[in-house]
């Protein structure tokens, strides 16, 4: 099996998230504080992306918060809110993870406990890309 053959495995969406998986459960076991920065990237990027698309809209040179309705904020108005939401999505996922981590992997001594929320992380991300990216 070659470069070329491996790349062409990958090319299935399964395949390639059965392989995050398995780098992500690795990386837990042996570079642990590396594991946590990626898997609270992960999770702020879902919950930033969520968040993002559930309160905000706009496009087209204007940018609307949806719990003050359809005003248009002005620019100023719309970087501060934006800020406010990676903030608020940073501050979510790093006590997530920090809950996740201590409160059902730290707690189990089982594998399990680890490829779970890994799988599951990696299946929102997928679904927010196929969603955002892929969606006809």
């Amino acid at each position: 099996m070659d470069l070329n053959d491996v790349t062409e495995l990958l090319d299935n969406p399964l395949v390639s998230g059965i392989f995050l998986v398995a780098l992500l459960v690795l990386a837990y076991y042996f570079a642990y504080s590396l594991w946590t920065y990626v898997f609270t990237v992960f999770l702020t990027y879902f919950v930033a992306d969520m968040v993002v698309k559930l309160i905000l809209a706009g496009g087209g040179g204007i940018f609307q918060f949806r719990p003050f309705g359809t005003e248009t904020q002005s620019h100023g108005h719309a970087l501060l809110i934006f800020a406010c939401v990676i903030i608020f999505s940073a501050f979510v996922s790093v006590w997530a993870t920090d809950f996740i981590t201590k409160n059902i992997i730290m707690n189990s001594a089982d594998l399990s406990s680890v490829v779970i929320p890994i799988a599951v992380i990696v299946f929102l991300v997928f679904v927010n890309m196929h969603v955002t990216y892929l969606k006809r």
